[in-house]
């Protein structure tokens, strides 16, 4: 029928939504809190140091994305979520691969 009337707390596109926050909440506090919380696991050195540093430097952009977005600085949030996560994420992934190849193969020869 065309009515939208009312629906804006429902599209997350709407940065005052309610869908908005919940999504901000997740991606700022709960994967920021997460990435800290497993930084300490990888406590080696070389390859695992890589891992604990870019989780611990993406926990440090998420909660400053959460603080940006809880005071409306739109450009902290822009670096933090778009630059922050964005390297922080890809280092953690391509050295949590390298990793458990390298973890795999040395099952594979045990």
């Amino acid at each position: 029928m065309g009515e939208t009337a009312g629906l804006e707390q429902a599209v997350r596109a709407n940065q005052y939504s309610a869908m908005s926050a919940v999504n901000m909440l997740g991606w700022t506090l709960f994967f920021g809190l997460s990435s800290l919380f497993i930084a300490p696991v990888f406590s080696g050195r070389g390859l695992e140091r890589v891992i604990r540093i870019a989780f611990l430097l993406n926990g440090a952009c998420r909660l400053l994305g959460g603080v940006g977005y809880a005071l409306d600085i739109v450009a902290l949030v822009f670096l933090t979520i778009n630059f922050g996560m964005g390297g922080a994420v890809l280092a953690a992934s391509i050295a949590l691969c390298i990793l458990f190849r390298r973890m795999h193969r040395s099952a594979d020869l045990g």
